[in-house]
């Protein structure tokens, strides 16, 4: 069997816990041609390098700052990435095109809908504007009233 290669693209991602939560899901499931890989990169133009590079990539996962800035480099996008205007995942199809998808979409609305209730019916306060941005389009999804509000005061411990 050939090798099948993973990933994870972002900037100053030594923190990310990726790799080695990939690595030991693969030895878990005696996937031993599957491997994963953290590509720490500068700017999203390093981008063809990788695909340049690692020719057993089968599939990436993307985090800041490249979730919108990894739109031109792909060839499709999932219905829900186009309307969110961000992508997390990459697949590699068979016909080697790439089509990015927006999983954190589905993590949400998993998380969130089992807490509103009945009174939830106008607002949500959101900490800053990019996680206003990221889930609007998740929260419309699941009530078309609400309206957000956010509030640029730093907590003490931030």
């Amino acid at each position: 069997m050939s090798k099948r290669q993973f990933g994870l693209i972002g900037k100053n991602i030594s923190y990310s816990f990726s790799k080695k939560y990939f690595t030991e899901k693969f030895a878990l499931g005696n996937l031993e041609d599957y491997f994963y890989e953290n590509f720490d990169l500068q700017s999203i133009d390093e981008f063809p390098e990788i695909l340049k590079n690692n020719s057993d990539l089968k599939g990436l996962n993307v985090t800041i700052p490249f979730k919108e800035t990894i739109i031109p480099y792909l060839d499709k996008l999932s219905k829900n990435a186009q309307k969110i205007g961000a992508v997390n995942v990459i697949r590699f199809t068979k016909k080697g095109s790439l089509k990015g998808y927006n999983s954190d979409y589905y993590g949400f609305i998993k998380s969130l809908k089992p807490l509103l209730k009945e009174h939830h019916k106008k607002s949500i306060n959101f900490r800053n504007w990019r996680c206003i941005k990221r889930n609007c389009f998740w929260i419309r999804e699941i009530r078309n009233t609400l309206h957000f509000c956010f509030s640029r005061r730093k907590r003490r411990h931030d």
